[in-house]
């Protein structure tokens, strides 16, 4: 739940197919929220840019090895069949929505290196 300025109350469903906050602002791609109007510069209102929701559970879970930045393939945007080097993650971070809406599932304390990837 957030809060996105003084006159809203706490409004954000994560169940909502639009998932928009209270105040109906501006959307940009899938979901993505943005910052409405002239709102952006010296006001009090406010958007969420970016947004995961994340679950925990204690089934262990098995994990693909971590990817090597350093050693992986040199990333190439006309190949998506490349390894997921940071590169290529970077990529689809911004070619893809800012507003992931998709939840995950993290089962042991080992999943954090997923987050640190």
């Amino acid at each position: 739940r957030v809060r996105v300025n003084n006159n809203n109350p706490p409004d954000f469903d994560w169940q909502a197919t639009t998932l928009r906050p209270a105040g109906n602002p501006i959307v940009n791609g899938a979901g993505s929220a943005w910052i409405a109007g002239n709102a952006a510069q010296n006001q009090n209102k406010i958007q969420i840019v970016t947004a995961h929701k994340y679950i925990y559970s204690s089934t262990p879970v098995e994990l693909d090895p971590m990817y090597n930045p350093d050693g992986g393939p040199v990333f190439n945007p006309a190949n998506q069949n490349i390894a997921g080097t940071a590169e290529n993650n970077y990529w689809l971070a911004i070619q893809g929505s800012l507003l992931n809406t998709t939840p995950r599932t993290f089962r042991t304390t080992e999943d954090l290196r997923e987050l640190l990837q």
